[in-house]
């Protein structure tokens, strides 16, 4: 979030900022920045009332990334890490998931806000590895390491935080919102040489020397206004800075604008103007304390300007080539993890949240638009994060060996709220055996099918179940089986099949980029049976369906807590599937999962007794002339599926046959783990 009110003021002084034609350079992105912008960057890719539209996002991504290949800019993208290792931060962090959940509580009710769908980052990451965009994981906050690598690259940095107008950048920083990418334009050398001009991207360029000089205050003491004003660190403060605070105001303010955040940062910036050392500004800032409060408050100061401190490090190390930064290697030292597993953290091919379990036991659970009325939707997968949680805290069993115990922070009821999860220390295998669970140091000697039955396992499914679907479907179906035994509440057939059908639809939509660009043969995951007949119908009568949930001017709940439920699903299992190196190919969200399209099916389906029915209408309907292949393929993704629908007209009948909780199930979420699985002889 950065410094509050500073990029509005800044906005305030367009001599900030130069025009800058960005071509034939590399550029250094904050990644999380550049995910969040390209999603809402208008037009939105979503507002959050479908959980997703992933095909128009990474749609949009790969534009993204095609224009700046045309213009001939290299992007080096540094992503965040885990949670600061001192804590400090997390008053912020909790304070963060608290507007987010505030935003997507909003949502249902007609709010405009925006919240970013929950799997928007595996999509995000596919497109970068399907491009081959380099991009970097940091250990912990990535600004200072972002900055870094822009200045050893003799290059631009790109974000949307406000800490990069205090961030010392020797070639300046551009703000994504200034960043016209959707436009590449032609320089015109001549008219002569016009059709032969260089591609560029227009955008604004800034350098803190041009403030500092406007405000006449040192470069280095940047880092003080930040702190004063309020930055990542300001929660942690608490009432420490009011004295000073005090002083400032009543000596330095002055209500010139009539926009209060405006004219305190300036007032801030008069007191700074008569420093001339860092040194001396600390000293006033904490002076106004009694002296035993003072030591205290100067190492909070001291830990909010490490934030902009800039020096070589990981990042730089990761894209030149030169050793890494030894407190790599004390922070796997800290937390028992092993060296491959760290430089996979590095590379991202394991999410930063296990990072944080391993570092801090401590996890916030993505925030996505859920009905407040109901259970978290992170119950849905809990069976699955206790497992995950069990593989990565098994190098750090205390003597009594017992596991450490995980928080975790979910939204609930509206609000968030604290829960503790015991991870598991065995799981039961397909043949009812207990398996004791791996640690990190197993896992790279274990061959592919134990890797394979550990994933399985953890869905409470065998292999068997699974083996004639398609590769693309594997991990979705399993995500889909785990969730028709713990989801709460129940999902309903009409549900399934909407999500099924918008498996179909993705399939469909990839392979006609394909089909028109004759040059590229079909990727071999996306050949499932259908063919390019079948791919046209499908699209076409799809396509009058699938905003027929504007029509009943209400978003169905149930449908949105459904999916919350699957997609929660989707990305535990992956974070389990990367932590086993990936025995199973690589979900494609843009594929399956199209929200608004799932949101009218079940308006139509949902009328229909029978999950009969509702197929016969799906065959009838969608793909005309191509029955017998749309259905075939159909019933062979129902196949593992079928035993467990629940038809809305049996929904009673249907849970008598419930077991009781799993003893997996320590958690409140509001739901019961149970396990409808003991039709296939499995055993949790």
């Amino acid at each position: 979030m950065g410094v509050r009110g500073l990029t509005y003021m800044i906005e305030q002084h367009p001599s900030l900022f130069t025009r800058h034609y960005l071509h034939d350079t590399r550029l250094v992105i904050d990644g999380n920045a550049l995910k969040y912008f390209l999603y809402q960057d208008r037009p939105p890719c979503d507002n959050g009332h479908h959980g997703g539209r992933y095909q128009i996002f990474s749609a949009k991504c790969q534009r993204f990334f095609l224009n700046l290949a045309e213009c001939n800019i290299s992007p080096y993208l540094v992503f965040d890490g885990a949670l600061e290792m001192d804590d400090k931060k997390l008053a912020e962090t909790k304070s963060r998931s608290k507007e987010r959940i505030r935003t997507a509580v909003a949502i249902p009710s007609g709010s405009g806000g925006i919240a970013v769908s929950p799997c928007s980052a595996l999509v995000f990451m596919k497109v970068l590895d399907d491009l081959g965009i380099p991009y970097v994981f940091c250990d912990f906050e990535a600004d200072a390491e972002t900055a870094a690598l822009a200045n050893a690259l003799d290059c631009a940095a790109a974000s949307g935080d406000s800490d990069f107008y205090i961030m010392d950048l020797k070639d300046g920083y551009l703000p994504l919102n200034h960043f016209d990418w959707m436009n590449p334009k032609m320089i015109k050398v001549s008219e002569a040489a016009a059709s032969s001009g260089q591609l560029y991207i227009e955008c604004k360029k800034y350098k803190s020397n041009a403030f500092c000089k406007l405000f006449h205050v040192k470069q280095t003491l940047l880092p003080i206004l930040a702190t004063a004003v309020g930055n990542d660190y300001k929660d942690t403060f608490g009432a420490s800075l009011d004295p000073f605070k005090g002083y400032v105001h009543s000596k330095f303010f002055q209500p010139e604008t009539g926009r209060r955040s405006y004219d305190q940062i300036a007032s801030y910036l008069s007191w700074l103007s008569e420093k001339e050392t860092k040194e001396k500004a600390i000293n006033d800032m904490v002076s106004h304390l009694r002296e035993a409060d003072q030591e205290q408050l100067r190492r909070l100061i001291d830990a909010s300007l490490e934030m902009y401190h800039i020096s070589d490090n990981l990042t730089v190390a990761h894209f030149t080539g030169g050793r890494l930064n030894p407190k790599r290697i004390e922070l796997a030292a800290c937390a028992s993890v092993p060296p491959w597993f760290v430089d996979l953290l590095n590379q991202g091919k394991v999410a930063a949240m296990c990072a944080n379990v391993l570092y801090h036991k401590r996890v916030f659970l993505t925030i996505q638009v859920e009905d407040s009325r109901q259970p978290s939707a992170g119950g849905a997968s809990l069976n699955i994060r206790a497992i995950l949680y069990g593989i990565l805290l098994q190098g750090q069993k205390s003597a009594s060996r017992r596991l450490p115990d995980v928080e975790e922070y979910a939204q609930s009821s509206g609000s968030l709220n604290q829960r503790t999860v015991k991870p598991a220390s065995d799981i039961a295998g397909g043949d009812g055996r207990k398996l004791a669970l791996p640690s990190l140091q197993d896992i790279p000697a274990m061959c592919e099918t134990d890797r394979r039955e550990i994933l399985l396992a953890a869905a409470g499914i065998v292999g068997s179940v699974i083996r004639s679907i398609p590769a693309l479907f594997q991990l979705a179906t399993c995500v889909t089986l785990n969730l028709l035994s713990h989801a709460n509440p129940p999902v309903y057939s009409d549900q399934i099949v909407a999500l099924l059908v918008s498996w179909l639809h993705g399939v469909a939509a990839s392979r006609q980029k394909y089909i028109n660009n004759k040059g590229q043969g079909t990727p071999k995951l996306l050949q499932v049976g259908l063919e390019n007949s079948d791919v046209h119908a499908i699209l076409t009568k799809c396509k009058p369906h699938e905003n027929k949930y504007k029509e009943s001017r209400q978003l169905d709940v149930e449908v949105i807590q459904a999916m919350a439920q699957w997609q929660q699903c989707m990305l535990d299992l992956v974070h389990l599937n990367k932590v086993l190196l990936s025995p199973y190919a690589y979900p494609d969200m843009s594929v399956l999962y199209n929200g608004p399209l799932i949101h009218s099916l079940c308006i139509i389906l949902k009328s229909m007794s029978s999950t009969e029915q509702q197929l016969q209408w799906v065959v009838r309907e969608l793909p005309r002339g191509t029955r017998l292949r749309v259905r075939a393929l159909l019933d062979q993704l129902l196949e593992p599926l079928q035993l467990f629908l629940i038809p809305r007209k049996s929904t009673k009948k249907s849970k008598k046959g419930k077991e009781a909780p799993s003893s997996q199930a320590r958690v409140t979420y509001g739901v019961q783990v149970s396990n409808r699985f003991a039709a296939l002889g499995l055993n949790e």
